[in-house]
């Protein structure tokens, strides 16, 4: 090799290098689209993998810009179907349901979807993740109550969840949606990990619904930060399974991306938690909390 000879490397590992950047370090993809046009057909995709469509300034997509790419031509349907994996929609005040289904429509392979907007999470546009293979799903209290409760409603969009948030905090959870949800297994049949806000006597209902139910893994009894109670109120369950949990709206966003890359999350934190209680090492065993020096 003479001194003026460029390198060149495997290009699978060339592909290696450039797709770990990508997802290490999201905010270098603008510049990595640019180095050739091979770098650009494998990083683009990621660039689409996550889709945050928020009206924040600082939000890389907006919902009209992203509605905006979609209306383009530029890309096949095909490319949204195989790259989108992680859709949340973050809008104050929301789109019009119309549009929000135009993207559903062509964002098939989606695994983890949320949606913070109760106006846009409404029954509409379910019928969008009908032939989805969701395995995570957070919606608003009102539309999921509303959709579990209708006999009418498609209930395809739930066939492959595994992981459910129920959000709300503030005013928890009715006695009805929790009787439905965790009465009827058919209705959430991969159902493993449930997050949902319930307080007081609707607490003691879910908790003793949840015992029967041998296939979940976790539930997560979520309180904004600000709202949980004193530990001295939290209640004392049996079930090692059970955990009490606060999260605040302003965290939800940041905590939910470290999960699409794989990181510590609530879900995360709370199979830390009951993993511990598993092996015995956290005392006393009724305790339902995360304190600092569980190392979680």
């Amino acid at each position: 090799m003479s001194s003026h000879s460029v390198p060149v490397l495997p290009l699978d590992l060339e592909r290696d290098i450039f797709e770990m950047t990508a997802e290490l370090y999201p905010g270098s993809i603008p510049n990595l689209l640019l180095v050739a046009q091979r770098v650009r057909e494998w990083v683009e995709r990621i660039k689409y993998k996550t889709i945050i469509l928020s009206n924040s300034p600082s939000s890389s997509w907006t919902f009209s810009l992203f509605l905006k790419v979609v209306r383009s031509n530029i890309k096949p349907t095909s490319f949204f179907r195989d790259s989108v994996r992680h859709l949340f929609v973050d809008l104050y005040p929301g789109p019009d349901r119309t549009e929000l289904q135009e993207i559903l429509s062509v964002c098939g392979g989606i695994l983890s979807f949320t949606v913070l907007d109760v106006a846009v999470a409404g029954p509409p546009i379910m019928p969008g993740l009908e032939a989805r293979k969701l395995q995570r799903l957070a919606l608003p209290r009102d539309p999921f109550s509303e959709v579990l409760n209708s006999p009418s409603a498609p209930h395809g969009m739930f066939a492959c969840v595994t992981h459910l948030d129920i959000i709300n905090p503030v005013h928890g959870v009715s006695d009805e949606t929790i009787r439905t949800l965790l009465s009827n297994p058919a209705s959430l049949p991969m159902l493993t990990h449930l997050a949902l806000a319930c307080m007081g006597e609707t607490s003691a209902v879910a908790i003793a619904l949840f015992a029967r139910r041998d296939t979940l893994e976790v539930f997560i009894n979520m309180y904004a930060t600000s709202a949980l109670p004193a530990v001295a109120q939290l209640p004392s369950v049996d079930d090692v399974r059970f955990v009490c949990m606060g999260l605040d709206d302003e965290d939800y966003r940041e905590d939910w991306i470290n999960g699409t890359k794989g990181e510590k999350d609530f879900w995360a934190r709370a199979d830390a938690f009951v993993a511990k209680k598993r092996r015995g090492e956290i005392k006393p065993v009724s305790r339902c909390w995360i304190e600092p020096g569980d190392g979680i």
